[in-house]
């Protein structure tokens, strides 16, 4: 929230403080010196007693004290009077059998049962008239507070959504078991443990307080029930309620494993959903400590002294369990030549299931050159950077870690 629309919040709401009491005050000291009450005194006290017992009494004394005057003479007189006190006016009609003052509202003398004539009723000296503002100034002493909750819990709750809406979120569709790593536990052996308990969802979660107003929230997810493609859907939820990180997982494939990492940065800690096809599952989860994902790719370079004629690739090849799982690499520059240094990268994602790797050099014809040994991913997860050098030993080409 801007701080131009928190000033324009607190001003209306200052406004609306002072509203009340000035209605008031209005009304009690006009009404007051109308039916001849101090009104200086009555004003103070219905201003400045708390809530709204000050005016709550001056409601209740008020009616001994008539807002009505002698149309002759302009004393005060009071509905029960038939003659004015002061010149002897009569304030009422009197019935024409009996003589007995009638009231406004009479229909039928009490005295004599004789109905009263309509044009006695239309031509009453004293007509009672309704007092309309205290009317209005009631609807404003109940509407103004229900309005000025309502104003304080959008202005909180724009807040707190605009807080939550300025959320950064991240994730990491495919990483590598052997890139993560916690305080808590060694991370190969929760691998082991989670697929010793069945096939299922599995989550590993962290809340990092960033600063006095940013929290930051990691979430590890490994399922080793098949290959998903998992996205995120975040929801802030306004004030009361928690972030929800929401995980959609599209099965695409019921072998091998799924190891996703998101991160949500917000004003509170996100609470996570997993849902395969619209259907939310049930997960175990385990908070843990320094949760690190590597998302570093893996540098690969090729060292070659000299000139290697009749180069066509560089080729990097992973391996999962003995098996080729994927392959790319880098053309020569020169088209029929590798020399100097030649870099190549692999991404957490690419390298993910892969259990080790090798590279090799390929001619123009496609026939191997060199090629290296296989090379455990565990052996170079740390470093994510590796040099290969090609060697010549007794005249056959060799590529080595070097």
């Amino acid at each position: 929230m801007t701080v131009a629309v928190s000033l324009i919040l607190c001003i209306l709401i200052l406004i609306l403080c002072f509203a009340i009491p000035a209605c008031i005050g209005v009304y009690v000291y006009r009404d007051s010196k109308k039916r001849r009450m101090n009104p200086v005194i009555w004003t103070l006290l219905a201003v400045l007693a708390p809530g709204f017992v000050g005016l709550i009494i001056y409601l209740v004394v008020r009616v001994d004290h008539s807002a009505q005057s002698c149309p002759q003479c302009g004393a005060a007189v009071s509905e029960r009077f038939a003659v004015c006190p002061s010149c002897g006016f009569s304030l009422k009609n009197n019935c024409p059998r009996c003589g007995m003052p009638l009231e406004p509202d009479w229909n039928i003398c009490p005295g004599c049962a004789n109905p009263v004539p309509p044009e006695m009723k239309a031509q009453n000296p004293v007509r009672s008239k309704k007092d309309k503002s205290i009317s209005w100034l009631l609807v404003l002493v109940v509407l103004i507070p229900i309005l000025l909750c309502v104003v304080l819990i959008c202005s909180i709750t724009m807040f707190r959504v605009t807080d939550n809406a300025a959320y950064s979120a991240f994730g990491t569709p495919m990483v590598a078991k052997s890139s993560v790593s916690c305080s808590n536990f060694e991370m190969a052996e929760w691998f082991r443990n989670c697929d010793a308990q069945g096939k299922g969802v599995y989550v590993l979660t962290e809340t990092a307080y960033e600063g006095e107003s940013t929290v930051l929230t990691k979430v590890l997810v490994y399922r080793n029930d098949g290959t998903y493609d998992i996205t995120m859907d975040v929801s802030p939820r306004g004030m009361f309620r928690s972030p929800e990180l929401t995980l959609d997982c599209v099965l695409l494939d019921d072998d091998a494993y799924t190891l996703s990492y998101f991160e949500y940065e917000g004003a509170k800690a996100a609470q996570v959903t997993v849902e395969t096809d619209g259907e939310e599952n049930d997960f175990l989860s385990w908070p843990v400590g320094d949760l690190t994902v590597n998302s570093e790719p893996l540098t690969i370079t090729l060292s070659i002294p000299g000139t290697v004629k009749n180069a066509a690739s560089f080729d990097v090849c992973l391996y999962n369990h003995n098996e080729v799982i994927s392959s790319g690499g880098t053309q020569a520059e020169d088209g029929d030549m590798l020399s100097g240094t030649v870099g190549f990268e692999l991404m957490p994602w690419d390298c993910a299931r892969a259990d080790a790797f090798s590279v090799s050099i390929i001619d123009a014809d496609g026939e191997l050159i060199a090629e290296s040994d296989m090379i455990p991913i565990e052996d170079v997860c740390i470093a994510w950077e590796i040099i290969m050098k090609l060697t010549y030993e007794d005249g056959e080409a060799k590529l080595v870690m070097q």
